[in-house]
């Protein structure tokens, strides 16, 4: 059933269908779709489930891998083109049914109640952040460099001695409790002993000089979606970015999340990870975001308009008012921006010094 508290149990989930919190019903679809007649059926499944009020569900989500020309069909099909909320291209592509070579989109579809209502304008919205795209002031090596050359330190894992001070940076934002940050460092400490492409959760911490207090975090978890021909497409969702309140310096966010992304691509070098991020734009994470590096993908999609807009998805504990449910840009890490600003050599340079 759905969570009634909405505690914090994750963001990727995992494959297949769930009932989530904030009264979402969310489908990871395990595998590509290639048939864009199987979006028109699910749409019309979360538009029942919607209809009939099952389990309180206000919002159905579904998570997709589809080849362009599919994205495209859904697009110009009236039935399922406003049902998509966003799309983000991958480095994986698809020769299924004998059908010529085309990349790999990870598509996120959703219909909401006729209660969950943007807090502004969609298109209000678009041109806010396409306007606040700016070239990042300092690249992650030479924003690490600089915080490494004050004092500051960055940790990727959860000290037992954190947990508290985690879940006051965590718990009113996020809805994370002390459990569930508990839970996590063991997860963070699981995964340090695999492989390092087979790891699954990721954590970034920026500890302040002076007082040894957390200035910043942010964390990071792994959906595996299986793709055509055997392989599995690694889909990274960077979450939970957190600056203290107590902090005044600017561009501690941003540190945490460049170190994540250079953690996670280093991790999964050769794994071609799709690196994304659902910024509330009510607080203006996509600042953020753009400051690491990190890009709205496309959108206009052959011709076709993909709003790059999640609405009225979850609650976000901001300050700001009113305190409601918030709309989310789409952001990832494009491919130009890795060869730019993650390369392997700048990657080892962000890392290197951390505990």
């Amino acid at each position: 059933m759905t969570e009634q508290f909405n505690t914090n149990t994750g963001s990727t989930g995992g494959l297949g269908f769930a009932y989530r919190s904030y009264e979402r019903a969310y489908l990871n679809y395990p595998g590509v779709i290639h048939d864009a007649d199987v979006l028109a059926r699910l749409s019309r499944i979360g538009q029942e489930i919607i209809g009939r009020g099952r389990h309180g569900v206000t919002r159905a989500v579904v998570r997709a891998v589809v080849p362009g020309s599919v994205l495209g069909e859904v697009l110009e099909n009236p039935e399922t083109s406003h049902v998509v909320e966003g799309a983000v291209p991958t480095q994986f592509s698809s020769e299924a049914n004998g059908r010529p070579s085309e990349q790999l989109w990870m598509m996120l579809a959703a219909i909401n109640h006729r209660s969950r209502t943007p807090l502004f304008p969609v298109t209000e919205m678009i041109n806010q952040v396409d306007n606040a795209k700016r070239i990042p002031a300092h690249t992650p090596l030479e924003r690490a460099t600089l915080l490494k050359s004050d004092g500051y330190r960055f940790i990727d894992l959860i000290p037992p001695d954190r947990i508290d001070e985690m879940q006051s940076l965590w718990g009113e934002s996020f809805e994370w409790d002390r459990e569930g940050i508990a839970d996590l460092s063991r997860k963070l400490l699981v995964s340090q002993g695999m492989t390092s492409h087979k790891r699954n959760v990721w954590f970034s911490g920026l500890i302040e000089p002076d007082n040894n207090r957390l200035a910043a975090i942010a964390t990071a978890e792994r959906l595996d979606i299986p793709v055509d021909n055997g392989e599995v497409l690694p889909v990274i969702e960077s979450t939970e970015w957190r600056r203290s309140d107590a902090v005044r310096r600017h561009g501690l966010a941003a540190a945490v999340v460049s170190h994540l992304n250079a953690r996670v691509l280093e991790d999964l070098d050769g794994e071609r990870p799709t690196i994304i991020a659902e910024t509330n734009y009510r607080s203006g994470a996509h600042h953020v975001g753009f400051a690491t590096g990190m890009e709205v993908p496309t959108r206009l999609f052959r011709g076709r308009f993909l709003p790059q807009m999640l609405i009225q998805n979850v609650r976000v504990g901001d300050g700001l008012a009113p305190d409601r449910k918030r709309d989310f840009t789409l952001m990832h890490v494009a491919d130009e921006a890795i060869q730019k600003f993650y390369s392997p050599a700048a990657r080892l340079a962000v890392l290197e010094g951390g505990i």
